[in-house]
């Protein structure tokens, strides 16, 4: 699994220097081990799943068929009411993304605060806290710094 997270945020309005980012990291690196999957309860694992035979490249099909996992050629029925041909794998074997799981080694995260906000801030360029007591003070001493700016006008 990527760390990596799809973020909805919006339009600035300030200019990048006028924020600070408090960032809370864990390296996939020096975090993260690679896992079965058993291991994090893959959905696959668990369930099975299903190749469409239709549409997938000669080479990856024959790469699936040949894998070693169990499998059943059988007819599905997609959403929109249409039945098309697949390869149903059984659960309890391996998926296909197993190179992609990983489990968490419960290390401590790494904590930063830095000027900018997402488009420049930098863990590089960053203040990194040793204690995360430090960093919840550092960014409750900035929120009400905030609230007393706000209520000024």
């Amino acid at each position: 699994m990527s760390a990596q997270r799809r973020v909805n945020r919006l339009a600035p309005l300030m200019p990048t220097q006028n924020y600070k980012t408090y960032a809370i990291r864990s390296a996939l690196t020096t975090h993260y081990r690679p896992a079965r999957c058993a291991e994090i309860d893959c959905p696959d694992y668990i369930h099975g799943w299903y190749l469409k035979i239709d549409g997938t490249p000669p080479d990856l099909l024959h790469a699936a068929k040949t894998s070693g996992r169990k499998f059943t050629i059988g007819e599905l029925w997609g959403g929109s009411g249409e039945a098309f041909q697949a390869l149903i794998f059984e659960a309890g074997q391996e998926c296909f993304r197993v190179s992609t799981h990983v489990k968490s080694l419960e290390r401590p995260e790494f904590f930063y605060a830095g000027r900018g906000d997402f488009r420049s801030f930098s863990t590089r360029r960053a203040t990194q806290f040793d204690r995360a007591e430090n960093f919840v003070d550092s960014f409750a001493t900035h929120l009400d710094n905030l609230k007393t700016k706000i209520e000024r006008g």
